[in-house]
C-alpha cells in the first residue's frame, strides 16, 4: 500500500463545451488514503466481501460471473 495525500481540485467544464453533467464547476476535496500498487482479482475481492459480509457488486459485464 501506498500513501496517497488528499487534496482539493476543481472538477466539471471549464470550456463550456461539456455535456450537462459536468456543469457548474466545482471544488471537489478527497481526503487521505491508501491505494494497494497492485490490482485486485476478482476472486480476492469475493473473498474480502465473504470475511466483512460485504455484499458482492453486481460485476455482469466486467468478466467474473458474466456467465451466471
Amino acid at each position: 500500500m501506498v500513501f496517497i495525500q488528499g487534496g482539493s481540485f476543481e472538477m466539471g467544464d471549464a470550456f463550456g463545451d461539456g455535456d450537462g453533467d459536468e456543469k457548474p464547476m466545482h471544488t471537489v476535496t478527497v481526503s487521505d488514503f491508501y491505494l494497494t500498487i497492485h490490482e485486485t482479482t476478482f476472486d480476492e475481492y469475493d473473498a474480502f466481501c465473504d470475511a466483512t459480509g460485504r455484499e458482492k457488486p453486481n460485476d455482469i459485464g466486467w468478466g467474473a460471473r458474466s456467465y451466471q
